[in-house]
């Protein structure tokens, strides 16, 4: 895939591509690494639907039922659960926020 925006660079392979189980979720977490923020910016406010929810992590962040994408400096990580307990979906953002706390 490329993406070019301004100066921007293309979109490169991700930076960590991994399966991950946290609690019961099951899930894949790709990083991205953009030119610069400004690029993890723009592809993240074009790829927002109606049906995302904002929240917080990274620069900006936004959720769906089984999928977050954020922000946070020139990394742009999207994160698809493919199987979560029946209990809830607490292992998401918590998969999320150890993400963001390694970038």
């Amino acid at each position: 895939m490329s993406i070019s925006t301004g100066t921007a660079k293309t979109l490169k392979q991700p930076r960590m591509d991994l399966n991950s189980c946290v609690g019961q979720l099951g899930a894949v977490v790709g990083v991205y690494t953009m030119g610069d923020s400004a690029v993890a910016r723009k592809i993240l406010e074009t790829g927002q639907t109606n049906d995302a929810k904002s929240v917080q992590l990274g620069a900006a962040a936004v959720a769906r039922e089984q999928r977050v994408t954020f922000r946070k400096g020139p990394y742009l990580v999207r994160i698809v659960a493919y199987q979560t307990a029946p209990d809830g979906p607490p292992a998401l953002p918590a998969l999320a926020h150890g993400v963001e706390a390694k970038l």
